[in-house]
C-alpha cells in the first residue's frame, strides 16, 4: 500500500499515479496496484516512445546494412566483335526449391522481381546491339553465369534452381528457349565476404550481332 493518504492520491493525475505504480479504480474512487509494464507504458513520453521504436527498428535491420554501401549497380555491355552480351546484376536470388512454403507459390512471389529486372536489362542490351527479338528458332547458344555469393554456397543443383528466373527472363529476347536444343547453360559460383558484394555476371555468347 502507498504511504500517502487516500485524499492525496485522489488529487493526483493518472500519470502521477502510474509513477507510483498505482492506477485509479473504475468509478474514480480509490486506487490499486498496476503491473510494471503497464506503469512504464503509462509514464512514457512521446520522445521516449520514439527512441524505443527507433532502437527496435535498428535491431531488426541486418547489421551489414548499417555500415556498408548498397548492392552493386546493374549494368549492360555489348561486344559486337565477339558476339557477346554481358549483364551484371547486384544481389543473388535464393534457391526457390528450398522454400518451406511450397515451391510454386514461393517462386511466383519472389522470382517475379528478378524476372522483370533481367528481362528489362536483356531488352536494353538487345536494342543497344541492334538485334531483333529472338522469336525464331536458332542454333545453340551459350549462356555462362557466375554467381558471387557469401556463405553458405549453393549445392550443385541449387545454383541452377536459383538461376531459373534469370534464364527464363532471357527467352524471346536473347534466346529462343531454354531447351538444350537452343541453349547450353553453365553456372559457376565463387565466394565473397559480405552481402553487398553479392552479384551475378551473365554472358550470352554466339549471338548474331551486326559488326
Amino acid at each position: 500500500m502507498s504511504p500517502l493518504p487516500a485524499s492525496v492520491l485522489d488529487g493526483l493525475s493518472d500519470k502521477q499515479l502510474a509513477r507510483l505504480g498505482l492506477k485509479r479504480k473504475k468509478g474514480g474512487k480509490g486506487t490499486s496496484k498496476m503491473t510494471q509494464k503497464a506503469a512504464a507504458k503509462a509514464t512514457a513520453t512521446p520522445a521516449k516512445a520514439a527512441r524505443k521504436t527507433a532502437t527496435k527498428k535498428a535491431s531488426a535491420t541486418p547489421r551489414y546494412r548499417l555500415h556498408t554501401p548498397t548492392l552493386l549497380p546493374d549494368s549492360v555491355s555489348v561486344d559486337l566483335a565477339k558476339g557477346t552480351i554481358t549483364l551484371k546484376l547486384g544481389g543473388v536470388p535464393e534457391n526457390w526449391s528450398n522454400s518451406r512454403y511450397g515451391k510454386a507459390v514461393y517462386q511466383k512471389k519472389h522470382s517475379s522481381p528478378w524476372s522483370k529486372l533481367v528481362h528489362s536489362l536483356a531488352d536494353q542490351a538487345r536494342v543497344q546491339a541492334r538485334m531483333p527479338r529472338q522469336e525464331q528458332k536458332h542454333e545453340r547458344r551459350r549462356v555462362e553465369i557466375m554467381i558471387f555469393r557469401c556463405a553458405p554456397m549453393f549445392d550443385p543443383d541449387g545454383k541452377y534452381n536459383a538461376m531459373k528466373p534469370v534464364v527464363d527472363a532471357l527467352k524471346r529476347v536473347l534466346i529462343y528457349d531454354d531447351n538444350p536444343t537452343y541453349l547450353k547453360l553453365k553456372v559457376d559460383q565463387t565466394q565473397v565476404f559480405s552481402k553487398p558484394e553479392q552479384r551475378i555476371r551473365l554472358i550470352v555468347r554466339d549471338l548474331p550481332l551486326p559488326t
